[in-house]
């Protein structure tokens, strides 16, 4: 047993030795955040693999020549359905979509389109119904997406007329489901899943976000929470809202999230203007990064090439390159992690000789 005289400066060194806690900030943390939650960077700032709107406009034309040959051809509808909403044509999203039922009633693609086609018609009531369709014939699809875009919708639609989406987190997780840390994971992937195939800047589904990352309501676990990357959720949603009351409840929420964050061993908090000026310049490397992505895709509609095949090639190019980033996190972790337990290690053993060294002396003088 240790003498009582080294403990407290025992316990010093291992404060001192130990790895910095989610109250700390520096590169690492954030890198440890990034490697938790994978993808959610780059989905908060644009950095990952989609089509451009020119090639949405190429898919419809493509698509309707072929229906001429094959008029009920679902794949091919499905293909047209999805062109016309992200190129902003909803109402023929949605008209393609209802024709798509008269050929096959229960097909759960149809019905899961069609949901989200009048959610963002503003539809609310309507897509909840069409999306509930789907998850009873497929509750299972996308890794249970859809079930969380239905409590998102119903959230939305349950909200009072004096309140907005954003004044009430416990409410929002309650209508999620996530009652502990346990159900946070699975809600994350939905959200994430929303932002990738739908709208990954819409300030809702950013504040979603951001709640589940801070992690405050479902059983707070310091090791487990994502402070810098919810400020950041937090901050997106705040830029992509119209309503400057929503602005500032949003920024708040992220300056609130940042409070227990600090410098890498002080005790000075990270600011709110801090994380900004470093998602400014994350947003801009982004932005670059698909600009060189949309310009590809561009010439090889230009090249005639087959976009698809060159855009899955560029999507499993891209996933690898993600994988072995996050590994070479994961890496660079665990050898901080090797250096931690060495420094312990050397400090016990170096205590553990000093007292034998001590009570051999003790017993010479004797």
């Amino acid at each position: 047993m240790i003498a009582r005289q080294h403990l407290s400066g025992l316990t010093i060194m291992l404060l001192l030795v130990l790895p910095a806690s989610a109250c700390q900030w520096d590169e690492d943390t954030l890198m440890m955040e990034r490697v938790r939650f994978p993808s959610t960077m780059e989905l908060l700032t644009g950095r990952f693999v989609r089509h451009s709107e020119k090639y949405y406009t190429w898919r419809i034309e493509d698509r309707l020549k072929k229906l001429q040959q094959d008029p009920n051809n679902l794949e091919f509808l499905d293909d047209l359905a999805v062109a016309y909403e992200k190129t902003g044509q909803t109402d023929l999203a949605i008209a393609t979509a209802r024709k798509m039922l008269e050929l096959q009633q229960d097909r759960y693609e149809t019905l899961a389109n069609l949901g989200t086609f009048y959610v963002h018609a503003g539809k609310l009531e309507e897509g909840a119904k069409w999306i509930q369709k789907a998850i009873e014939i497929n509750p299972d699809a996308h890794f249970g997406r859809e079930k969380y875009q239905l409590y998102l919708v119903q959230y939305l639609i349950s909200i009072p007329p004096d309140q907005t989406a954003f004044s009430n987190q416990n409410g929002l997780l309650k209508a999620l489901h996530v009652n502990d840390i346990a159900d946070r994971g699975p809600a994350i992937k939905g959200v994430l899943g929303m932002m990738r195939f739908g709208n990954y800047r819409s300030p809702v589904l950013l504040y979603t976000l951001g709640t589940l990352l801070a992690n405050y309501h479902v059983g707070y676990q310091p090791e487990s929470d994502a402070k810098l990357l919810a400020g950041r959720a937090f901050l997106l949603a705040a830029k992509y809202t119209p309503s400057a009351k929503d602005q500032e409840t949003l920024r708040y929420l992220a300056t609130n999230i940042l409070q227990e964050q600090y410098r890498e061993g002080t005790t000075i908090p990270v600011t709110l203007e801090e994380i900004e000026q470093q998602l400014e310049t994350e947003l801009l490397e982004a932005e670059k990064w698909y600009e060189e992505l949309r310009t590809k895709e561009l010439q090889w509609l230009n090249d005639g090439l087959d976009v698809n095949a060159m855009f899955a090639r560029l999507l499993r190019h891209e996933q690898l390159r993600d994988s072995a980033t996050y590994v070479k996190m994961v890496n660079t972790k665990l050898e901080v992690g090797k250096v931690v337990v060495i420094a312990i290690l050397t400090i016990l053993l170096t205590l553990w000789w000093r007292r034998l060294r001590n009570r051999r002396l003790a017993l010479h003088r004797t």
